[in-house]
């Protein structure tokens, strides 16, 4: 026989794992727990967090996710700033924005909105974002440390799935 000899009970987890049952997750039952904790601890800390949302331009998709944001925001507590700008705004307003916002003491976090249009560099927007107000995680401090298991900002969707997943 070629390979290793495998017994019966070294293949038992991999076969939980390929066998196990489909769990329905309740979402909003599962957002409206996790807001609660947020809306709880910033009450209980006294805290007074203040989110900067960044928005170029109207694509559709991002005026929504941009609303959904600022509406979570405000349902448990969290200061919502918005800033809005025409699609054709020349690159260095923005980064005047966020050199301003990234002094500001009031500010926690700094999220700016993707996609950008073509005549802002992407790059040199997330690079400029203060790591400590990166709630993205895009900063490469804050992905360099994430990779070596540091303290970080974590992007939003793999810290959502993280949550999903304690909770089940």
């Amino acid at each position: 026989a070629r390979g290793r000899n495998r017994d019966e009970n070294s293949l038992k987890p991999l076969l939980a794992i390929i066998f196990m049952e489909a769990q329905i997750i309740d979402g909003k039952k599962l957002a409206i727990k996790i807001k609660a904790k947020v809306q709880k601890e910033i009450k209980e800390k006294n805290l007074k967090p203040k989110l900067s949302l960044i928005l170029i331009g109207n694509d559709p998709a991002s005026l929504v996710y941009v609303k959904k944001k600022h509406e979570a925001c405000e349902e448990v507590g969290i200061i919502s700033d918005q800033h809005f700008f025409a699609e054709n705004i020349p690159e260095q307003k923005i980064i005047d924005l966020i050199e301003e916002l990234n002094k500001d003491s009031s500010v926690s976090g700094i999220l700016v909105q993707l996609p950008l249009p073509k005549q802002i560099d992407v790059k040199k927007i997330v690079n400029l974002i203060a790591p400590e107000k990166d709630v993205d995680g895009f900063h490469p401090l804050n992905i360099g440390k994430s990779q070596i298991n540091e303290n970080s900002f974590l992007p939003a969707t793999p810290l959502g799935v993280i949550r999903i997943l304690e909770e089940i």
